[in-house]
Order: structure tokens, then sequence, then C-alpha cells
């Protein structure tokens, strides 16, 4: 009887030593897994977190329902599926956006800043009536070539669809820009990056940089343009 024990014993030891190098590759594999989860987590939060920067705080909650609940029903095709390293995997992304929720105030909303498009004129009440009155001007004097509304489009807040075409030499459109801000509630934070986006000269773009240096403007232009501005 104990033969037969100890051969029962070695035959199981036996076993085991076979067995050994198989657990230690499952072992090996579990955790390259679990550092693979780890990585991907990582990864995860800081996606989520410039996600919400970008998000008001108004969005979140909703946000975080659909993508919970998303996370809930690859789960549980996880499951039917037997892909249990999948389960471990989409639960522990879970896990962390269920924390992201709860404490999700303290990442700031981070409002994109808009790029400046237009000019700007602040006098609500004389919109109209002065820009008909610049618009005129410049047209009778030939400088722009263009329609009433393509030019009022250049001062209001939105995409600018159609420039106005500056007919005279850009020493001049320099000039003008300069005077026009010197005006009270005309106003713009890079007056040069915006001409270019609003203006065309004899229907061709304008390099920023050579608009910036036409500063030599000739005595005729400077007189027919103050003469045009003084209409405000």
């Amino acid at each position: 009887m104990d033969n037969y024990n100890n051969l029962g014993i070695n035959l199981f030891l036996n076993f085991l030593n076979k067995l050994g190098p198989l657990v230690e590759e499952l072992n090996i594999r579990h955790n390259l897994l679990e550092d693979r989860i780890k990585k991907d987590v990582k990864e995860f939060n800081n996606k989520q977190v410039i996600k919400l920067t970008r998000m008001a705080f108004e969005d979140r909650e909703e946000y975080f329902d659909v993508e919970i609940n998303k996370l809930n029903f690859s789960i549980r095709k996880a499951e039917q599926n037997y892909q249990y390293n999948k389960v471990e995997y989409l639960s522990a992304l879970k896990k962390e956006l269920e924390f992201i929720s709860e404490h999700h105030s303290c990442i700031e909303y981070k409002k994109k800043s808009k790029k400046e498009e237009n000019f700007i004129y602040s006098e609500s009440r004389k919109f109209d009536e002065n820009l008909e009155l610049l618009f005129k001007g410049l047209t009778n004097e030939g400088y722009i070539d263009c329609t009433l509304g393509t030019f009022k489009a250049i001062f209001k807040e939105y995409e600018i669809k159609q420039k106005v075409d500056w007919k005279k030499a850009l020493s001049s459109l320099h000039y003008f820009i300069n005077q026009l801000l010197k005006k009270n509630k005309f106003s713009v934070k890079d007056k040069w990056v915006v001409t270019v986006k609003c203006f065309t000269h004899d229907s061709a773009k304008i390099d920023k940089n050579n608009l910036a240096k036409a500063s030599k403007i000739s005595s005729k232009n400077l007189i027919k343009i103050n003469s045009v501005l003084k209409l405000l």
C-alpha cells in the first residue's frame, strides 16, 4: 500500500514538474496583460481629461451616462463570448470612468479661444448707417470693389465667405486700416492678420508681411482716405 502511495505521489510530482513551465508561461502572460491594462488605462484617463477640458460642465453628466452604458454593453457582450481578458480590460476602464465622473468638477473647462476673423465695430446703433457711409466713400473713390453686404460682413462675427477687393496701392490699404482703427468703436487685436483674411489686392491674396511694410503712401491717397474717414 505504501509503495502504491509513493508511486502515486511520484507520478503527481512528476506531473507538476512538467506543468511548471506552463504555469510559469501563464504567469508571464498574466503579468503582461496586467501591464497592458495599466498602460491602456493610463492612456484612457489622459484622453478623458483632455476631452473634459473641452466640454462644458452641463454636458458632462450626459456624456458619462452614454459612455458608461456603452462599456456595460461591451462587457456583457464579452462575457457572453467568454472573452474574460476583454471583460477585465473593459471593467477597468469602466471603474476609471466612474471615478472620473464623480470627481470631474476639478477638471477645468478650457473654452477654445476663437480665432479672430473680423474687425470689430461696437457702435450697434449706428452700425448700418456708418458702414454704408464708409462703403460709399471707398467705392466712389475707387478703393474697393464689392457689395455692401460683403463689406459689412468683415465687421460681423462670423466666417468670411467673400473678401473685399482693394483696388488701389497696397500702401493705401495699410494707411486706411491704421487710420480706421484710430476711430472710436473700431478695433481689432492683430490688424494685419485680420486684414489679409478680409481683403484681397486686385483679386490676389495679400501677404501679411508685405502689407505691414507698405507704409509709404502717396499724398493723393492720403488726402482721399482721410476725406472718406471724415464721413464717420
